[in-house]
């Protein structure tokens, strides 16, 4: 697993100029998983859901290039649906 911390680039689409935002974009095997925010100790705030075992691989790489022991976030869990939760709704017959 090869972990990199690269920098976060985007245009304003105000000025149409390049602007470099504070905080890293995490990537792990040439795939974005999360971002990091520059200020020290702060969370990587990863972007899909990965494996526990991941998830520590990820930290304990991140420590390594920045030392800053930092923790992470993952997205919150989506319930999954099921047939009484959805409902049809017949807009053409009133």
């Amino acid at each position: 697993m090869e972990v990199q911390l690269k920098s976060c680039e985007g245009k304003n689409l105000a000025t149409g100029k390049v602007e470099t935002h504070e905080q890293y974009r995490v990537i792990v095997d040439d795939t974005l998983v999360g971002y990091k925010s520059w200020k020290f100790g702060s969370a990587i705030c990863f972007i899909g859901r990965v494996s526990p075992t991941d998830q520590e691989r990820i930290e304990s790489e991140v420590d390594l290039i920045l030392g800053d022991d930092a923790k992470s976030i993952m997205p919150p869990e989506m319930p999954e649906e099921t047939e009484e939760e959805t409902e049809e709704i017949d807009d053409l017959n009133p």
